[in-house]
């Protein structure tokens, strides 16, 4: 068997999860991806970072865990940009902070609006946010992360429809259940 799927396995049989097979093995490979994320938002040069605007102009705190923050930022030198940067920049911030309720952005002001829930000493104040958006900003210009279809976008596309599962979603699954049959 492949030593990739025995590992998944390993990992969703060691652990509670939610959702379906293919949506827990998701999950799995998004930690494994915020872990790579993490590394290179790290080494993301910082005078480099800081030549981009991003200014705070709304911040309202979460109520408990009722109601999620909302924090709004200008990106004035991002004004205009084609979409495909925009949701590049949504999926990376939400594979980044990965407690993200909802991200928006108007393309034609430069904005872009988080909300988000944060716990007592996360990483997630505003500026630090702030600082997060830099780094991705960064990596997204100098190409070092892709902007191909992304997890942001079909959310994007998506939203208010129902989705249906892909061929290669199926074949993944199909794969999986006979993987499966060898341990049994």
């Amino acid at each position: 068997m492949n030593i990739g799927i025995q590992y998944a396995f390993e990992r969703l049989a060691a652990r509670p999860g939610q959702g379906s097979l293919v949506e827990q093995i998701d999950k799995l490979l998004r930690e494994l991806q915020r872990t790579e994320l993490e590394k290179m938002l790290e080494e993301v040069d910082k005078k480099e970072a800081d030549k981009l605007i991003v200014d705070i102009y709304q911040f309202v705190p979460q109520v408990k865990m009722k109601e999620p923050a909302l924090v709004r930022f200008r990106l004035p030198k991002w004004k205009g940009l084609n979409d495909v940067f925009w949701l590049a920049l949504g999926d990376y911030l939400i594979l980044a902070l990965h407690s993200i309720t909802d991200v928006g952005f108007d393309r034609a002001r430069g904005t872009l609006k988080v909300r988000y829930f944060y716990t007592d000493g996360s990483r997630k104040s505003p500026e630090d946010i702030r600082e997060t958006i830099k780094g991705l900003a960064d990596l997204i210009g100098r190409r070092a992360l892709p902007v191909d279809f992304t997890h942001f976008r079909r959310m994007y596309d998506r939203q208010k429809s129902i989705g249906e599962i892909s061929k290669k979603e199926a074949i993944v699954i199909g794969g999986l259940i006979e993987s499966t049959k060898l341990f049994v």
